[in-house]
């Protein structure tokens, strides 16, 4: 049975698992102590026209349209690459390696995969996704990505290592299915080990973000959270445990968090990042909504991994970061990217497409932070960005609409104000769809599925 059909009975003919929402960290113990409440929420203003669907079922018809629901949407997984956004060749052509679709489909399928643990959903129409990802990718001859989804840069390679471990968690726990978890397992440790081994840059232990080229933070903060989610599934009592290998990932995800301190490319007390080294090693840029979001999951990461509240204190900070007015990264209670408030809306931004990723990893930490610490300081902050999500970002690809089949429920970047695709030269796309996709997930993660 063709995908696209198989997922139009499945969305026909079943709901989401009623089991409760499960989240994909135990709370640790001992939580560190919440100090200070993140800046209270309101809801948005009630919205004319159709009432807004649950979060469960937006994000139940999210996850259907960006898996592909039949409809043909610039949004769907792709059978034939068995990935997410080349559009723009056609059947038989090569890969467009020079788009951002390449790194995107690992969120893509990250985010995918977190949904599916956080409901719980061992629905093996999902699994042809992920198998049909991993087979059609895991060797590459003759292009730039040649095997286990390692290329020449390497944050690409740290989202994909990323992906496959929580694919391998999914499988393990969800599915229950030990070969494929073993599989996935094996290649999110050959992305890690294939990151650390490559040349450092500036005389420095930074990794480099593409060979032959300066570090950056997104970067080292990518290998921190991959390096700690390694340890922490090897340190687990079960068929993968490993504690030699889990000792090796937590030492290495601290020598390169060590680095980010000593260069002050992370500023642990203030919780604020810069971007990168330039060509002459100088510190430059400032923070984004991603790396101040990597930035606090790799502490979580490791945390998690060491058992080191600290971590958690600190992670806190970076979250916190983007509140304060200075960052201009929260609208009325909704992320933005800053730009989002000028007149031009991002699009005069080189790599607007990169930007459409951005909010969906930052609630990411912020969902991993509240379920490592068995906190809810942060509910109704992530319930309001499921609420913007759903009030202004879901649309049919040309107008606004309120998520109510997968169809209506494309979603673009734009959360803290309503603009419709028809509206903006950016249209709908797998990068804003799974960020979207994360906001509503992170949602669940709270235990609530409210209707607005």
């Amino acid at each position: 049975m063709p995908l696209s059909v198989a997922l139009i009975l499945l969305f026909g003919i079943t709901g989401r698992s009623s089991e409760a929402v499960r989240i994909k960290h135990r709370a640790a113990a001992d939580p560190p102590t919440v100090t200070a409440a993140p800046p209270a929420v309101t809801p948005l203003p009630a919205q004319v026209g159709p009432a807004p669907v649950s979060v469960e079922r937006a994000a139940s018809n999210a996850a259907l349209e960006l898996a592909g629901s039949g409809d043909g949407s610039e949004i769907r997984w792709l059978s034939d690459w068995g990935l997410w956004g080349n559009h723009d060749a056609p059947p038989g052509a090569r890969v467009n390696w020079g788009s951002p679709y390449w790194w995107q489909s690992a969120l893509d399928l990250r985010a995918l995969i977190r949904y599916l643990t956080i409901t719980h959903d061992p629905n093996p129409v999902y699994q042809q996704i992920i198998d049909g990802t991993f087979q059609k990718n895991i060797r590459r001859p003759d292009t730039p990505v040649p095997i286990n989804f390692g290329n020449k840069f390497m944050d690409d390679t740290a989202w994909w290592g990323l992906a496959w471990v929580e694919a391998a968690r999914y499988e393990l726990s969800v599915r229950g299915d030990r070969t494929r978890a073993a599989r996935f397992l094996r290649v999110a440790e050959w992305t890690a080990n294939y990151i650390w081994k490559q040349p450092r840059p500036c005389h420095q232990a930074g990794i480099e973000w593409e060979t032959g080229f300066p570090a950056d933070t997104i970067t080292n903060a990518e290998f921190i959270a991959l390096a700690g989610e390694l340890a922490s599934f090897l340190e687990q009592p079960g068929p993968f445990q490993d504690r030699a290998a889990a000792g090796i990932w937590t030492t290495r995800g601290w020598q390169i968090l060590w680095w980010l301190r000593h260069v002050n490319l992370a500023n642990i007390h203030t919780g604020h990042v810069y971007d990168s080294y330039n060509s002459a090693c100088r510190i430059i840029g400032g923070s984004l909504v991603y790396t101040e979001g990597e930035m606090a999951d790799a502490l979580v990461q490791l945390g998690l991994a060491t058992g080191q509240r600290s971590y958690f204190v600190e992670a806190r900070r970076f979250i916190d970061y983007a509140f304060k007015p200075k960052s201009r990264m929260i609208y009325d209670g909704v992320l933005q990217q800053p730009c989002e408030a000028e007149a031009q809306r991002c699009l005069n931004l080189p790599s607007v497409n990169d930007s459409t990723v951005y909010k969906g990893l930052f609630v990411d930490a912020v969902a991993d932070w509240q379920a490592a610490t068995g906190s809810h300081a942060y509910d109704d902050f992530l319930r309001r960005q499921a609420q913007a999500v759903i009030e202004h970002a879901a649309s049919n690809g040309q107008q606004l609409t309120q998520c109510q089949s997968p169809h209506d429920c494309q979603l673009t970047m734009y959360w803290a104000r309503p603009i419709p695709p028809a509206a903006s030269t950016l249209p709908v796309g797998p990068g804003s769809q799974e960020s979207g996709l994360s906001a509503l997930s992170a949602a669940l993660s709270t235990g609530s599925a409210f209707t607005g």
